[in-house]
C-alpha cells in the first residue's frame, strides 16, 4: 500500500477560507464526491475525524456497481492497482451442508487500502484534507470544526454529509426497532479453514456472518447478529463464534479477536437534502447488508452527488434536486436488499430456496445476478 493520505492543512486555516463545499466523512462516498467536485473545479475541504490508515467494520467486498462506477469517473484500474483479490464463489451455510454459489465481478479489499487510497486521490484533484477533526453541519449553515481542545466555523456554499451510520442524529431519521447491530473483526489467515477466492456466509435465527479474505490474506469478518442475542449470551464475540461453529469456522477467531461494533443498521434519513446539506453513502440511508452492496452504494451515492452539489453551489441550494436524483438511484437497491434481508432472517425459508434452487439450476443464477444488481442499469442512464 503507497502512504496514506495526511492533512494539507489545519483547522484554524480552513476557517480562514470560503470554501464551495464542505465534505464531512473522507469515506468512500465523501471522497468521490470531494475529488469530482474538485476536479469541475471547485475549493473544496474534505474532514475526516480520524488518520489514515483506519479499519472499519465491514464485509470489504465490492461488486459490478462499484466497479462500473469507478471506470465512469476515471478511477478504472484502481481495484487492481490496490492489489483487490478476486471472489469467485459464495460458500452459503444454512444448516450443516454448504450451498456453493458461483460469483462473478467481485472482490474483495480492506478499508484499510481503498478509503485511504480515494482520500489520496481526492488531494491530488485538489481538495484540501483535513483528518483527526470531527466536523458537523450547524442550523446557520456553517460547519463547525473541533480538533485538539477547539472550536471553529467555516462557511461553505453546499455541505456533503458522508460521515457514515454515526453521523445519524435523533432528528430527521429512523430506525426499526428491531434492527440488527454490526459486529466485525479483521484476523490472520488460515487457508485450511477458509480458501482463497471464497466468500463465507452463515446464517443463523440470530443473524448472519460473512468472511472474506483481502488483498493482504486476512480474513475480514462482519456479522449482522440481534442485539438480543448479545445481551443472552454475555457478548458479540460469543454470539459470532457459535455462528461460525456451525459451518466449521469458529476456528478462524480465538479469545484474543477484538471485535468491534457498529450502531444498528436499519436507519434512514428522512431528509437526504436539508437545505446546502447533501447525505450521501451510509448517511443518507442503509438496510441490512446481506448482499454486500454497501461499499458499492457509498462509490455510486459519491459520484452521482456532484453533479446535484455543482448545482447547489453555483445556482444556490434550492436549485439541487439531489432528493429526487438520490431516490431514483436507490429505492431499487434498497426494497431488494429489505426484501433479502427479511428472508435470510427465517434459515427454514433460505433452505427451502436453496433446495428449489437445487432442482433448478438457471433459479439460482438469475437469483445471484438480481443480488448483485448485474440486471441493474448504467449508472448514467439511472441519472439521466
Amino acid at each position: 500500500m503507497t502512504e496514506p493520505p495526511t492533512s494539507t492543512l489545519d483547522a484554524i486555516e480552513a476557517s480562514e477560507r470560503t470554501w464551495d463545499a464542505a465534505v464531512i466523512g473522507a469515506g468512500l462516498a465523501g471522497s468521490i464526491a470531494a475529488r469530482g467536485l474538485a476536479r469541475a473545479g471547485h475549493r473544496v475541504l474534505l474532514v475526516e475525524r480520524t488518520a489514515f490508515p483506519r479499519p472499519k467494520v465491514c464485509g470489504c467486498c465490492l461488486g459490478p456497481l462499484a466497479s462500473r462506477t469507478l471506470d465512469s469517473i476515471g478511477l478504472d484500474g484502481l481495484l487492481a492497482d490496490c492489489g483487490a483479490r478476486p471472489l469467485e464463489t459464495v460458500h452459503l451455510h444454512v444448516g450443516r451442508a454448504p450451498a456453493h454459489i458461483p460469483l462473478r465481478g467481485v472482490v474483495g479489499l480492506s478499508r484499510e487500502a481503498l478509503d485511504a487510497r480515494l482520500a489520496a486521490e481526492a488531494v491530488e484533484a485538489g481538495a484540501e484534507l483535513l483528518l483527526e477533526t470531527r466536523a458537523e453541519s450547524a442550523p446557520d449553515g456553517t460547519v463547525v470544526l473541533r480538533s485538539e481542545g477547539r472550536s471553529v466555523r467555516v462557511r461553505a456554499s453546499s455541505v456533503i454529509l458522508a460521515a457514515g451510520l454515526r453521523s445519524h442524529p435523533a432528528p430527521g431519521t429512523g430506525e426499526r426497532k428491531r434492527a440488527l447491530v454490526g459486529v466485525g473483526a479483521v484476523v490472520p489467515a488460515r487457508a485450511e479453514l477458509h480458501p482463497d477466492g471464497v466468500v463465507g456466509m452463515v446464517v443463523d435465527a440470530d443473524g448472519y456472518v460473512g468472511t472474506a479474505p483481502l488483498e493482504d490474506g486476512r480474513i475480514t469478518i462482519a456479522s449482522a447478529v440481534r442485539a438480543e442475542a448479545i445481551r443472552r449470551e454475555g457478548g458479540a464475540h460469543r454470539v459470532v463464534t457459535r455462528i461460525l461453529r456451525g459451518a466449521g469456522l469458529a476456528g478462524l477467531v480465538d479469545e484474543a479477536t477484538r471485535f468491534t461494533g457498529v450502531p444498528g443498521l436499519h436507519r434512514h434519513r428522512v431528509r437526504v437534502q436539508d437545505g446546502r446539506l447533501l447525505a450521501v453513502g451510509d448517511a443518507a440511508g442503509f438496510v441490512e447488508p446481506i448482499t454486500g452492496e454497501g461499499m458499492s452504494w457509498a462509490i455510486a451515492t459519491g459520484a452521482a452527488v456532484v453533479s446535484e452539489a455543482d448545482v447547489a453551489i453555483r445556482s444556490g441550494p434550492d436549485a439541487a434536486r439531489w432528493a429526487s436524483v438520490y431516490r431514483r438511484l436507490m429505492r431499487r437497491r434498497h426494497l431488494r436488499c429489505a426484501l433479502v434481508g427479511a428472508g435470510i432472517g427465517r434459515p427454514r425459508l433460505v433452505r427451502t430456496a436453496l433446495l428449489a434452487s437445487s432442482i433448478v439450476p438457471t433459479l439460482r443464477a438469475s437469483a445471484l445476478s438480481a443480488l448483485l444488481g448485474r440486471f441493474d442499469p448504467p449508472l448514467r442512464k439511472e441519472l439521466a
